[in-house]
């Protein structure tokens, strides 16, 4: 009896413990990646700004547990959309909310069971190519498991966005 005594109250104190850490944590999460790309803006841009394209590099569609996704909207552009469902995180919606020719192209994304984010693309040409910086942005709200899960996004979601990145550089080099 003793030993489930302490049992529960070991639980009770690393539950207080976790939530005090949760409410520590920033309320937003921003991941950003960059990769420069031996392309001109504009046929990177082409592959940005066409939702129709993201297919064939953006790595969170070309997971084996993606359902074929559903365009929306225009094909490219501000309104164009995708929608598309993944196991193990929900049904996925993107639409293109902001669009400036060979420089920017924000996205809003919901996920059923994340909520909202803002996943912007911006192109800088350089020398030896366009920087391309892809960027997660995201409210965590007060669900303390949301925001404890958050100090993983850097991981998971930086390590996808690499992966597109590196698939927008072989798709738009042909």
């Amino acid at each position: 009896m003793r030993f489930i005594k302490r049992l529960f109250a070991g639980i009770a104190v690393l539950t207080v413990i976790l939530l005090i850490i949760s409410y520590i944590i920033p309320d937003r999460v921003l991941v950003e990646r960059s990769l420069t790309i031996n392309a001109a803006p504009q046929v990177i841009y082409y592959q940005i700004n066409s939702t129709n394209q993201w297919k064939r590099w953006f790595s969170f569609l070309k997971d084996e547990t993606v359902q074929e996704p559903e365009y929306t909207g225009p094909q490219s552009g501000v309104n164009a959309g995708i929608n598309w469902q993944v196991q193990t995180i929900g049904n996925l919606r993107l639409i293109i909310i902001e669009s400036t020719p060979f420089q920017s192209v924000e996205t809003e994304m919901t996920s059923s069971r994340f909520g909202k984010a803002t996943i912007g693309f911006t192109l800088h040409q350089t020398r030896n190519g366009t920087l391309v910086t892809t960027a997660f942005e995201s409210e965590l709200g007060w669900n303390p498991i949301t925001r404890l899960s958050s100090l993983f996004a850097n991981y998971y979601i930086g390590d996808e966005f690499e992966k597109s990145l590196q698939n927008l550089s072989t798709v738009v080099r042909g």
